[in-house]
């Protein structure tokens, strides 16, 4: 086939189940012709194909005198396939991740289909359903002559040189552990980039055996810039992360062809084998690729085709378990979660109290608690390091152990108490926990307090005035193992009449900018709100009239203004026992 030739075939009445024969004996005739038609496209064009006409199929009892006929187009750029049936109008939306229960094999068919092609369409058109496939093809280079048979065996025979791990990721703490657990563990040399720009610059100018990137970065996301190496390095093995362990993510991933798709957080035992595997095959990749740089492309078309195959059903079988199987857990999970917060905030004489929590996704990281007392309350903001299902779990794990501490002890001895209890947990998970934790006496108005690498708490006064509290100690879970460098101390604060203390979670400080002038414009949120319901129902409407990138969590104390007291403000540290 020549490079501006179009093939194009029809069938007609192809849609019974006797008649799929038919469509694969078409296919294959139709690939026979083509000749160089890349071996992922051609599987990926043929799974869609199949899966639509057993959707089509599966309506045709339904419409007296179905008739369907279905067009297949080889294009130089692209794979085309269009149905056209005269079956009832359907109803559905093929950019929702969970499609319809009446579909065909519960919607199923036609989600393998989406993730299998670059763009699925359905119209409705006059009196007839109009599917239409595309899958843009893999440009296929020309083989390069026959060289000297003995270069190419050595080629073939020795052994691969090690190339780097590449890590992209734009959390410079999250990046600096990946790579600390991997240069322990795996013998390769590992670099970092912050972003993908930075990245492509180092795929062009370093051998590189396995890429780990994150999806969500700032510029070009993850899922750009894999189709841009994949058009220059399409043996690359790469490991895409995210904090969204969502159907639609797994879907993006399958059509950028990465070899594995973890879950943020990724714990080292988790990552450290299938970086050690990848990077084997990356080398062992770079070796095939000099040996057949000089090599007839003939004499493994067969073997390459079957591996081809094998990835994408592992791929597909991969997608579709988050699929059947993500939403039920979803619903249970987010159920489960909202049943964990506070049903309501605590009364106490002389205040007004208040609290939510908007995830960014289904389920999330933060979470926020009241643990009340006689003559005050204890509460805690925190917030784990990631989204999603993963954060969820060891976010549960976080609100256990603090509902098992004695907080009567103080704020800095109970943090301390917490980081020794987890510290095994979330080194295993690889994660960390932001935590501000305190202790108010209701009749003095006097706040003592622990912050663990929060920072994002203000005491907002009656006059207007607001003061941000001071964070001196690292995250549970980042531990330096320097004496004196993390004393988990505590401070002190006195909330005089009409004062506001409200801790809020870096959700809330992303959605607005993240900047200095966020910090105003919450405290100008505070300063105008009547109540600390009015401030949790204004950040509430803020929060669900945008698309968070982050869990958004806020808890509010306001004092009576009527209620006399101290207005001095002592900060004392706690020495660490």
């Amino acid at each position: 086939m020549s490079a501006a030739t179009t093939l194009e075939r029809t069938l007609q009445h192809c849609v019974q189940p006797a008649d799929l024969d038919r469509i694969h004996e078409l296919l294959a005739d139709l690939f026979s012709d083509a000749g160089d038609v890349d071996g992922r496209d051609r599987i990926g064009f043929e799974l869609a194909v199949i899966e639509v006409a057993g959707n089509i199929a599966e309506h045709s009892s339904r419409s007296p005198g179905f008739t369907c006929d279905l067009v297949i187009r080889i294009q130089p750029d692209r794979l085309e396939a269009e149905f056209r049936d005269s079956g009832e109008e359907i109803t559905v939306d093929l950019d929702d991740a969970q499609l319809p229960d009446d579909l065909a094999e519960s919607g199923r068919g036609l989600a393998i289909a989406r993730a299998a092609v670059s763009e699925l369409t359905y119209l409705r058109e006059g009196s007839e359903n109009t599917w239409r496939i595309r899958r843009d093809r893999t440009v296929v280079e020309p083989a390069p002559s026959v060289a000297n048979p003995r270069r190419l065996k050595a080629a073939q025979t020795a052994a691969p040189r090690p190339g780097i791990v590449l890590v992209v990721e734009d959390d410079p703490d999250l990046g600096g552990f990946l790579r600390a657990a991997l240069e322990r563990k795996v013998d390769r040399k590992v670099r970092l980039a912050e972003n993908a720009l930075l990245a492509m610059k180092i795929l062009s100018e370093e051998s590189v055996d396995v890429l780990l990137t994150d999806i969500q970065m700032p510029g070009m996301t993850g899922l750009e810039m894999v189709s841009k190496v994949r058009q220059s390095f399409p043996a690359l093995p790469i490991i895409m992360m995210t904090a969204h362990a969502s159907v639609d993510y797994a879907i993006s991933a399958l059509r950028h062809q990465v070899d594995e798709f973890l879950v943020k957080p990724v714990s080292a035992a988790q990552l450290v084998p299938k970086v050690k595997d990848l990077a084997a095959r990356g080398a062992a990749a770079r070796q095939t690729a000099r040996a057949l740089a000089n090599a007839d492309p003939a004499a493994t078309a067969e073997a390459e085709m079957v591996r081809l195959e094998r990835e994408m059903l592992q791929d597909l079988a991969n997608t579709m378990g988050l699929q059947t199987s993500l939403s039920q857990q979803l619903e249970q999970a987010a159920k489960v979660q909202r049943d964990l917060l506070p049903r309501k905030a605590p009364v106490l004489a002389g205040w007004d109290l208040a609290g939510t929590c908007v995830p960014s996704f289904a389920i999330g990281g933060d979470f926020y608690d009241w643990y009340p007392r006689a003559g005050g309350v204890e509460f805690v903001v925190a917030d784990v390091m990631g989204k999603g299902i993963p954060a969820a779990l060891v976010t549960a794990t976080v609100r256990a152990v603090m509902r098992g501490i004695d907080l009567s002890a103080g704020p800095g001895q109970s943090m301390r108490t917490a980081a020794a209890l987890l510290t095994h947990d979330l080194e295993e998970t690889g994660t960390f926990v932001t935590m501000f934790l305190g202790q108010l006496d209701g009749a003095s108005g006097t706040l003592r307090y622990a912050d663990a690498g929060h920072g994002l708490s203000l005491h907002v006064r009656a006059d207007g005035s607001v003061g941000q509290l001071v964070s001196d100690d690292l995250p549970l879970g980042v531990e330096t193992g320097v004496p004196g460098v993390m004393s988990r101390g505590e401070r002190e604060i006195t909330l005089g009449p009409g004062d506001s203390l409200v801790s809020f979670s870096d959700g809330l400080f992303d959605l607005l900018g993240g900047d200095r002038q966020a910090i105003d414009e919450i405290a100008a949120i505070i300063s105008g709100a009547r109540s600390c319901t009015d401030i949790i129902d204004r950040v509430t409407a803020l929060a669900s009239g945008n698309t968070l990138i982050d869990d958004v969590t806020v808890v509010a104390l306001r004092r009576d203004s009527s209620v006399p007291a101290l207005t001095t403000t002592v900060p004392i540290v706690t020495e660490e026992s």
